[in-house]
């Protein structure tokens, strides 16, 4: 058995996140943030003609919501592909399984696994699976 924490923030008035520091507009629980949060740039992509691949991307909801300042778009900012980046990327993927295996789902977040543990950041990661 596993309890699946939710918080609705149905108590909560502001259309933003209860975790948003509203003075500077960063989380105020990164590192302790939902799952949901944790994997929202990271992107699977499937194409019909060549070998799937895994990318981190700026795409996604949050890059157009309005911030606590009244712009659009994230804090958060894109790095080049370093060690950090993919022992991050591992890091996610490993907690992604941790949800897969406690739920039986078959998956190959395994495979995807190990071909991130030894990309070099040389070419756009592709595999096949």
């Amino acid at each position: 058995m596993v309890t699946i924490f939710s918080d609705y923030q149905t108590d909560h008035e502001s259309h933003f996140c209860r975790n948003l520091n509203q003075v500077d507009g960063l989380c105020g629980i990164h590192g302790a943030h939902p799952f949901s949060c944790d994997f929202e740039i990271m992107r699977f992509f499937h194409f019909k003609d060549r070998p799937d691949a895994i990318r981190t991307s700026l795409y996604g909801r949050g890059w157009q919501m309005l911030r606590i300042d009244g712009k659009r778009g994230a804090q958060c900012e894109m790095l080049e592909q370093s060690e950090t980046g993919k022992s991050e990327a591992v890091r996610k993927l490993k907690r992604l399984l941790e949800w897969t295996t406690h739920f039986k789902l078959k998956t190959k977040v395994k495979k995807i696994i190990k071909v991130v543990e030894k990309s070099n950041f040389d070419t756009i990661e592709q595999f096949t699976l």
